[in-house]
């Protein structure tokens, strides 16, 4: 049995991104439609933990070896961390890490139990660190709740913390500083993740601010030195703050896409095996499961989604581009 999945452009597929949950308790106007009518999974319709332990076994033994968990807001989900635990077993056939994309509303509840059940590595989305902003793009007025999660996170000593920023012209296009200044602070790496359409989402041209733009800026006040990628599919440019441990991260998908070493497929909560974040492909493994599938059957699928992965997603800055409406918005993919 091979243990290396690769798709048909020969790009090694080895991570895998698992959405528990399409529910999430802040209502973030790019990752949820606008005034959504979004219709939320049946806890029925939700992969139960037992098969998605089985599908990752599968994946791992096929050559994945990073299994991060998402939502929605995947803290929502009951037990979460037995979920952890159960994936942590799979490292006694090769999976490498077990990392989760996170609001950080719940994140100080858990995090213990997360860390002693195997989490390795947590990326905490803040999009604003003023107050009052933070409730205008989510709802709610929640920010204190978040960092203190952050902050448990570190003194848990996680292995790995990150702050996600997605950077909104005309929203927190005027924090990038305060962000800086916060990554020394924590000693973290804030990473700004370039606005991407979604259906829904009212991304536009005049809402998008390239990464160079970004780093240009922080150039003025920051000088910027260089990390080494940890590996060829890494999604974001790193650059410490000469002088501090604090680090600043662009994912560049829009301006700059990484797709030529894409190394990603995910499954959706309700049993969807997608490989392309804004790709319309989906496959129903959940489907041949709960039909008394093998796990050859399984196999087959995952290589099957593998094959189908595209070279790449379109040119969103070309003049051709028209705004997604039919596929999935991002609350229903997973980050």
């Amino acid at each position: 049995m091979s243990n290396q999945l690769k798709d048909q452009w020969g790009r090694k597929i080895d991570n895998l991104r698992i959405s528990v949950i399409d529910r999430c308790n802040l209502r973030c106007q790019y990752c949820m439609p606008v005034l959504s009518t979004i219709s939320f999974s049946d806890k029925s319709e939700l992969l139960t933990y037992e098969e998605i332990y089985r599908i990752a076994k599968i994946a791992v033994e096929m050559g994945v070896r990073t299994i991060r968990l998402t939502g929605g807001e995947p803290l929502l989900r009951r037990e979460i961390v037995t979920l952890v635990g159960m994936l942590a077993s799979l490292k006694q056939i090769g999976l490498k890490s077990i990392k989760m994309t996170t609001n950080g509303i719940f994140l100080s509840k858990h995090i213990n139990q997360l860390k002693r059940n195997g989490l390795e590595s947590v990326n905490v989305s803040i999009d604003t660190l003023n107050p009052r902003k933070f409730e205008k793009i989510t709802g709610y007025p929640l920010l204190n709740q978040v960092i203190e999660g952050l902050e448990k996170a570190l003194n848990a000593e996680i292995k790995e913390v990150k702050v996600n920023a997605v950077a909104i012209a005309g929203f927190n296009d005027n924090e990038i500083y305060d962000f800086a200044e916060f990554a020394i602070q924590y000693g973290i790496t804030v990473r700004f993740i370039e606005y991407m359409p979604f259906p829904g989402n009212g991304w536009c041209l005049e809402k998008f601010i390239p990464s160079a733009v970004l780093k240009a800026k922080l150039e003025k006040k920051y000088q910027l030195q260089q990390e080494p990628s940890i590996e060829p599919s890494q999604t974001s440019r790193n650059y410490r703050i000469v002088g501090t441990d604090g680090k600043i991260g662009f994912i560049s998908s829009v301006s700059e896409p990484f797709c030529s070493t894409c190394s990603r497929m995910r499954l959706s909560a309700d049993g969807k095996l997608q490989p392309c974040l804004h790709g319309r492909e989906e496959l129903n493994i959940k489907k041949i499961i709960r039909n008394g599938g093998s796990d050859e059957d399984i196999r087959q699928v995952i290589l099957k989604a593998a094959n189908v992965k595209s070279r790449g997603h379109e040119d969103f800055l070309s003049p051709k581009f028209r705004r997604p409406t039919a596929a999935r918005p991002m609350i229903r993919i997973g980050g």
